[in-house]
């Protein structure tokens, strides 16, 4: 048969063409522990029993998630600024996978991650 070959031959594949031959991880770096009372984070909000306080709007989940979103915005903005500067800190090659990196917790509220009814109804 066309199909037999040796046990330690392998089968011809085909060249791949990959649009990327490197990667560029951008990330943003922020506090997703909560502020601590003792430093003074956490005036006029409620402070637990470790001393510790949710600096997000706890009151308003969603103006505490669209003060969120605008920060992705920024974010966001920046990295596009940054591919117009003269001297960038982004490569600007194509071939050149950009990921865009946020905290594990970002999206996260006083009470956990957001629902999705908050996330849609805010």
């Amino acid at each position: 048969s066309d199909a037999s070959f040796h046990k330690d031959q392998q089968p011809e594949q085909p060249k791949q063409h990959y649009k990327y031959s490197a990667t560029q991880f951008i990330s943003f770096t922020i506090n997703t522990l909560g502020g601590l009372d003792e430093f003074g984070e956490c005036e006029g909000r409620v402070v637990s029993k470790d001393g510790q306080c949710y600096l997000g709007n706890a009151h308003n989940i969603s103006q505490d998630i669209e003060h969120r979103t605008q920060l992705v915005k920024t974010i966001l903005q920046r990295i596009q600024d940054d591919a117009f500067a003269e001297s960038p800190d982004i490569d600007h090659a194509d071939h050149v996978l950009k990921i865009v990196a946020l905290p594990e917790f970002f999206w996260r509220g006083p009470n956990g991650a957001y629902s999705t009814k908050d996330m849609v109804q805010g």
